[in-house]
C-alpha cells in the first residue's frame, strides 16, 4: 500500500526530546518551530525544487557563551500551569515521548498557488518527502531508509542515489507537532500573563515571552479546553505583529490531538495550511524500502 497507506505495526525507538535541552535564540526561531509542519515544511519545499540535498529546519542553537551569559528567567508557576494544561489537552507529554513514526499529507495555499507535501519519518532513520503540484503531479521525491538515500526529479526522469547526509531529519520527529517544546526550553528573560484575553473571538490565557533581543512572542491558550489557539511575534517598536500563526481543526491522530488547519501571516502574505491525512506510530521498516530502481543503481556501482 506504500508509505502513506501503511499497515499498522509500530517501528523505531520512542522519541525522548521533551526533557532534552533545546536552545532557541529568539522568538522568530520559535515561530518556525511552533508553526511546523507549517513554516518548516514550506522552507523544506524550496530546497526540494532544484537541489539534490535537503536542508534541515531544526532551530539554530544559541552559542554556549551567549547562553551562559544570559541564563533564562525562572518560569513562573502560573505560566507552567497553562503550558502543562495545554500538553494534557494535546494528549500528554508521555504521548509525545512515545512517538516512533509519523506520516502526513500537507497542503499549502497562497496567492501564488498551492503545494502538496507528503512526509513520512521514523525514529529509526527512515524519511521520505514527496512534493506535488496539483497541476503537474509529483515534482520531486527524497527518501532514505537510514542507510540508502535516493532522489527522483522530473528533469532527470529517473531515481538517483545521493549521499545519506543529504536526506536526514533530527531524530525527534514528534517535535513537528509539539508547539510548546521550544518555548519550555528557550532562554526567555521574563514572562507576562493576561487572562480572558480575546483571540479570534475566543477567551484565552495569553502568555508573553520576552527575550533580551528586539522581539517578543505572545501565545494564546483557549480558556475552555486549554489548547493553543495562536501566536504573535512582535518587534518591540512595532504596534502590530510582524508574524502570526493560528491553530485550528484539532483532530485526534493516534495518541495526540493535532492541529490540522493553520494560517500563517507574515510580510503581508497569508499562507493557509491543511493536513487532511495523518497517521502516528503506524509505519513499518518496509515502508522505507528504496525503490527497485535505486536498488539496481546500488548494484551497478558504489553508493555516493
Amino acid at each position: 500500500m506504500g508509505v502513506f497507506g501503511a499497515e499498522s505495526r509500530p517501528v523505531g525507538k520512542p522519541a525522548t526530546f521533551l526533557h532534552s535541552p533545546v536552545s532557541v535564540a529568539t522568538p522568530s526561531k520559535l515561530l518556525l518551530l511552533a508553526g511546523t509542519p507549517c513554516s518548516a515544511l514550506l522552507i523544506l519545499s524550496l530546497h526540494l525544487g532544484e537541489s539534490s540535498g535537503y536542508a534541515q529546519t531544526a532551530p539554530v542553537a544559541t552559542g554556549a557563551a551567549e547562553t551562559a551569559a544570559t541564563p533564562p528567567a525562572t518560569m513562573p508557576p502560573e505560566v507552567v500551569a497553562i503550558l502543562d494544561r495545554a500538553y494534557e489537552a494535546m494528549g500528554g507529554r508521555a504521548a509525545f515521548e512515545q512517538l516512533t513514526s509519523v506520516s502526513f499529507k500537507l497542503q499549502t495555499v497562497t496567492d501564488a498557488g498551492s503545494l502538496i507535501l507528503e512526509i513520512a519519518s521514523s525514529n529509526d532513520g527512515g524519511f521520505i518527502v514527496r512534493r506535488r503540484s496539483p497541476e503537474v503531479g509529483l515534482a520531486v521525491e527524497l527518501g532514505t531508509n537510514g542507510v540508502i538515500a535516493w532522489r527522483w526529479a522530473p528533469r532527470e526522469f529517473a531515481f538517483t542515489l545521493v549521499p545519506q547526509s543529504m536526506v536526514s531529519l533530527p531524530p525527534e520527529i514528534a517535535r513537528s507537532f509539539d508547539v510548546l517544546n521550544g518555548i519550555r526550553a528557550a532562554p526567555f528573560q521574563s514572562y507576562d500573563v493576561h487572562h480572558k484575553h480575546p483571540f479570534e473571538g475566543t477567551e484565552c490565557d495569553a502568555i508573553t515571552f520576552f527575550s533580551r533581543g528586539e522581539e517578543h512572542l505572545e501565545m494564546f491558550f483557549d480558556v475552555g479546553n486549554g489548547l493553543p489557539r495562536g501566536m504573535h511575534r512582535y518587534l518591540h517598536l512595532a504596534n502590530a505583529p510582524v508574524e502570526s500563526v493560528t491553530f485550528a481543526g484539532w483532530r485526534q491522530a493516534g495518541p495526540l490531538l493535532v492541529s490540522t488547519e493553520r494560517e500563517i501571516m507574515a510580510r503581508k502574505t497569508i499562507t493557509h495550511i491543511s493536513i487532511p491525512e495523518i497517521e502516528i506510530n503506524t509505519l513499518t521498516v518496509k515502508d522505507f524500502s528504496p525503490p527497485a530502481v535505486a536498488v539496481a543503481a546500488i548494484n551497478a556501482g558504489p553508493t555516493p
